[in-house]
């Protein structure tokens, strides 16, 4: 019969007694499927699995745990299957340590694996505004031959297009790795005096890369621990690092914070590469004016960049500078209300240099009953000067959808719990940008928890 097949499996393990301070398994796996080929159950496909792990809990507060195993798939007879011999990695080392009462701790994951990544093609759907996630720009009747912008801002409610993925049967084998770090300084778990000035301080850091290599065979570029962009072999790559030191972290009344991140993504597409990337530096301060109502200011500064070697008009290095003062008031445990302002400026550092700068005026109010409704409303005025070219990607970017003179734009969001697992979501949001018409956009969900 088509449908009959026949497996056997072997198994060897080998492990100590699992209680103990190190524990250690090494398990070998041989399996052998016999798959029908002309009425006959022929030996098609072998497969060998090697894995080892260990566990060493050193004390309370230092632990090592790794795993590592590999799999090699062979496949005997290409006519009873479809498929390719492969050999995959699959192996995580994590670590997590305290050190001095506390006042050092961190936690280490690295991941290797191998995988598969399909070949993208996509096209786009035009949906109703405020439907979409991209926005097209350009005067041609086929948008596929000219360029829709992606935007990134959930709150651009004209975007009208959605891309669409075509789906296909090549795949890209791939080798994978990842490296998590974190590390948090916590001088207060060893400074017991409440007035101790340097007890007030602490720090947290995390460093993240996730990186993807084509596997060539014998050629193959990937190298463990060696998150570089300039591996020609890359289909994608991720990272991330952030610090952020703060001040009397746990008062009420008053706190500071001081930080930035940078971030680097690139993603390798059938039509070239793509590249993104963000420094900023970012401080913010808390007071409280009285009871119930706080007085904060947040700064940012940095630059974020695009480059893209097929839609290279849309490339920009765009230095920017804001501050934003606001007054958060709680009259109510359940209601909160924010009155904020905010000047924001912005330089595109290459070809027309464009600039932009704004002033945002906003009024928020949140309304919240605990597992049964919240009601959200805001209003914003924002006044952009924008020099440079209009309808441009450039103006986008800069103006986060927005357009040279006084925008208008307000909100308003109703949850409301309908049974145990059952929420309703109804939105509504309108726009006036510069001499456009209004934008009003209504959304209704159901989402049901299961």
């Amino acid at each position: 019969q088509d449908r009959s097949f026949d497996f056997n499996i072997n198994r060897f393990i080998i492990e100590n007694n699992q209680d103990n301070q190190l524990t250690i398994k090494i398990e070998a796996k041989q399996r052998s499927d016999q798959l029908p080929i002309n009425g006959a159950l022929v030996e098609s496909i072998k497969t060998n699995e090697l894995s080892a792990e260990s566990n060493w809990k050193v004390n309370d507060s230092n632990n090592l745990k790794w795993t590592l195993g590999v799999r090699d798939f062979e496949v005997i007879d290409q006519e009873a299957i479809d498929q390719q011999s492969k050999t995959t990695i699959l192996s995580r080392i994590a670590y997590n340590i305290k050190l001095w009462k506390g006042l050092l701790s961190s936690t280490m994951n690295y991941d290797i694996s191998s995988g598969q990544e399909p070949k993208q093609e996509f096209t786009y759907e035009k949906v109703e505004p405020g439907q979409g996630n991209y926005i097209y720009i350009g005067n041609s009747s086929t948008p596929e031959e000219d360029e829709l912008f992606l935007y990134e801002y959930s709150e651009i409610d004209t975007a009208n297009y959605i891309k669409i993925f075509l789906f296909n049967n090549e795949f890209i084998r791939t080798n994978n790795q990842s490296l998590n770090i974190s590390l948090r300084v916590n001088p207060h778990k060893v400074i017991k005096n409440k007035k101790n000035f340097f007890r007030k301080f602490a720090t947290n850091h995390s460093i993240r890369f996730n990186q993807k290599v084509e596997d060539n065979g014998e050629e193959s570029n990937f190298q463990p621990l060696n998150f570089s962009l300039d591996n020609v072999s890359l289909t994608s790559y991720r990272s991330l690092i952030a610090n952020t030191l703060f001040f009397n972290r746990t008062s009420t009344t008053f706190d500071i914070q001081l930080g930035n991140r940078l971030t680097e993504n690139r993603n390798v597409q059938i039509v070239g590469i793509e590249d993104r990337g963000l420094a900023e530096y970012f401080s913010r301060l808390r007071f409280q004016i009285i009871s119930a109502t706080d007085f904060i200011v947040n700064v940012k500064t940095g630059a974020k960049t695009y480059e893209s070697n097929f839609f290279s008009q849309r490339n920009f290095h765009i230095k920017y500078w804001n501050v934003s003062p606001e007054i958060n008031w709680r009259p109510t445990a359940n209601w909160r209300i924010i009155s904020s302002y905010q000047y924001d400026t912005r330089q595109q550092q290459l070809s027309g240099m464009e600039t932009a700068n704004s002033q945002d005026i906003t009024f928020e109010s949140t309304y919240r009953r605990a597992s049964k409704s919240s009601y959200n409303l805001s209003f914003s005025l924002v006044n952009v000067e924008y020099k440079g070219a209009a309808n441009s990607t450039i103006e986008y970017d800069l103006l986060d959808g927005l357009k040279d003179g006084k925008n208008y734009l307000w909100n308003l969001n109703i949850t409301r719990r309908m049974a145990k697992n059952v929420d309703l979501n109804i939105s509504y949001d309108g726009r006036k940008t510069g001499i456009s018409p209004i934008v009003h956009v209504a959304r209704a969900k159901v989402k049901a928890t299961f």
